[in-house]
């Protein structure tokens, strides 16, 4: 009898000991796969948290100086693919803002040079960001070249535009973050692909012009106004996928405005040379085209071929790992650059 209670006793320890070592184990492998988990969350607005944060508003001298050809606004090193350019081409509005600290705010100087088509220009300055906003006086656009510590602006006539002119529009922007899958957030992957389309589009015989470069917010308003008034002959909008019921899903597809048809040149011709020549040259899969949905894709109110290519799903943890390499934004770029110079029969 002794030797079975002994025997008891010790298999009773031993199974302690092995359901302490298996707990053990399944906490690991359940932090690590909440470590890893991409969380997703559609249609993400920024929540602007309440802080008490130094705020200034200035007006900056509207002085032209002959002797400057570009208008210059300074700022500490911030790299050209973190300023924002938002033209209001409705409003004859032009903003330029980046993120600075306050000492770099009193100590770096202020826009100069030639302000030529410039009525006002105001700064604001939030304590973390500073934009400052440039009254036109007709409808114009920006000709941007960046510069180490300057943005250098010259502000042409729309009638300088090279024809044909194509509207790119990166959608969510600013309070709008679109989708956010763990360190993959849309706004700002859309924002990747309009900064190296608009490098590379430097020497095209066409002309590329954006609703935003950088973080901007833009309205849907906004949006209809820079097609028309700048008299674009296309208008390209670029989102991601998420599909939260299967993250497996993977792909690029395009949907164009069916309102609009011209037997010469269409949305459908738009939406299938971009699906082709992206997804070659970044070896996705191309899964389709479809006709816009307009209760969610709101491009059916353009009078030009409109299409909206979905640039990949960012449900996917894959893929949107994918999508926050710059090598493979650059090829986004370069297949809707090659789409483009298929379309307008650029050599």
């Amino acid at each position: 009898m002794e030797t079975n209670t002994f025997f008891r006793k010790k298999l009773t320890r031993i199974a302690s000991l092995i359901t302490l070592i298996v707990s053990v184990m399944l906490f690991g492998a359940m932090y690590a796969y909440a470590e890893n988990k991409t969380v997703i969350i559609n249609d993400a607005t920024e929540d602007v948290e309440e802080e008490k944060n130094e705020s200034y508003r200035f007006n900056v001298p509207v002085k032209s100086s002959k002797d400057v050809s570009y208008l210059v606004i300074p700022h500490p090193g911030i790299p050209a693919d973190e300023i924002s350019v938002v033209c209001k081409y409705g409003e004859k509005h032009l903003l330029i803002g980046f993120k600075t600290d306050r000492d770099n705010f009193f100590y770096n100087k202020k826009p100069h040079g030639n302000f030529n088509g410039v009525t006002e220009c105001v700064g604001d300055y939030n304590g973390k960001e500073l934009v400052y906003d440039f009254s036109l006086s007709d409808f114009q656009y920006p000709e941007i070249m960046y510069g180490e510590d300057e943005v250098l602006i010259k502000l042409r006539p729309l009638s300088d535009l090279k024809s044909p002119v194509i509207m790119i529009d990166p959608y969510y922007g600013g309070k709008e973050a679109g989708t956010i899958a763990g360190s993959a957030v849309e706004k700002d992957i859309l924002a990747g692909i309009a900064y190296k389309l608009d490098r590379l589009s430097a020497n095209k015989p066409y002309t590329l012009l954006f609703t935003r470069l950088g973080d901007g917010y833009v309205s849907m308003e906004e949006r209809f106004d820079s097609v028309n008034i700048t008299k674009s002959d296309c208008y390209v909008g670029i989102r991601l996928s998420s599909d939260v019921s299967d993250v497996r899903q993977f792909g690029m597809y395009a949907s164009y405005n069916d309102d609009f048809y011209d037997e010469d040149f269409d949305g459908v011709d738009l939406a299938d040379s971009l699906l082709k020549n992206v997804c070659s040259i970044t070896k996705n899969k191309a899964r389709e085209i479809l006709p816009a949905n307009p209760e969610t894709e709101l491009i059916s109110g353009f009078s030009v071929p409109s299409v909206v290519l979905y640039a990949g799903f960012i449900s996917n943890s894959d893929e949107a790992l994918l999508l926050q390499k710059d090598e493979y934004i650059e090829l986004i770029a370069k297949g809707m650059i090659k789409a483009f110079d298929e379309i307008y029969g650029v050599k």
